[in-house]
């Protein structure tokens, strides 16, 4: 005849079975947190990219860390509904001009005034003094490329992405090279300016990896 298990065998088995059970619920629980830890950092390392015309410019900081003489962290308000085609018609040039000159015409643009500006279309940028900040200039019918670093390299490479050479259009369209265009300092951003960015969302805030000031072409046989 079989014997039960003794009472206290029984209330040994159960404590074994309860303490298995909350070893593996702890590790299930560790194991969650890392892949929450490597979701999280796989999003903080994805780039995304906007192209638009500059609404806003305001030091990070106020006044104070406008006259600072660290370098300048500044924020800056894109419209993104403000179309490249639509602001080079009105803002293209035969050749170079200063930034201040290019932002003013900018500023008067169809693209800059007509376009609308809500919660979708705008997006706030950080400028912090990792972020590379070029000028280029592109052709004003090239809606692709990153430009080039003269008006006359713009219109070859315009050219050339229409004859099919894809392999200098590729390269120019991906991220600045730091050879192809002229190094900027934040207080050179201003309102009218039209950029291309590649920003990531960190600290609750996005920040721009770099920023490309795309100086609209005008083809040479035109006024």
């Amino acid at each position: 005849m079989t014997r039960s298990p003794s009472p206290t065998l029984l209330r040994r088995l159960s404590l074994v079975s309860l303490l298995a059970l909350a070893l593996a619920g702890r590790a299930t629980a560790q194991d969650s947190k890392k892949t929450i830890g490597r979701t999280d950092d796989a999003c903080a390392r994805h780039a995304e990219r906007i192209d638009g015309v500059i609404v806003k410019v305001e030091p990070i900081g106020g006044q104070a860390a406008a006259k600072s003489d660290a370098p300048r962290r500044v924020r800056v308000t894109v419209n993104t509904a403000a179309v490249w085609r639509d602001f080079s018609r009105d803002t293209a040039t035969t050749k170079a001009e200063s930034t201040s000159e290019a932002a003013k015409k900018g500023e008067q643009s169809i693209a800059t005034k007509g376009q609308p500006r809500d919660k979708d279309t705008l997006v706030v940028l950080e400028i912090t003094p990792d972020t590379k900040l070029q000028r280029r200039y592109r052709a004003e019918m090239d809606e692709r490329s990153l430009g080039a670093a003269s008006p006359d390299e713009a219109r070859k490479l315009a050219a050339a992405d229409t004859t099919g050479d894809r392999d200098r259009t590729k390269a120019a369209a991906t991220q600045p090279d730091g050879t192809s265009g002229k190094a900027l300092k934040a207080d050179e951003l201003k309102t009218g300016l039209f950029i291309v960015a590649a920003y990531r969302h960190a600290d609750d805030a996005d920040r721009a990896d770099w920023v490309v000031v795309l100086d609209p072409v005008r083809d040479g046989d035109k006024p």
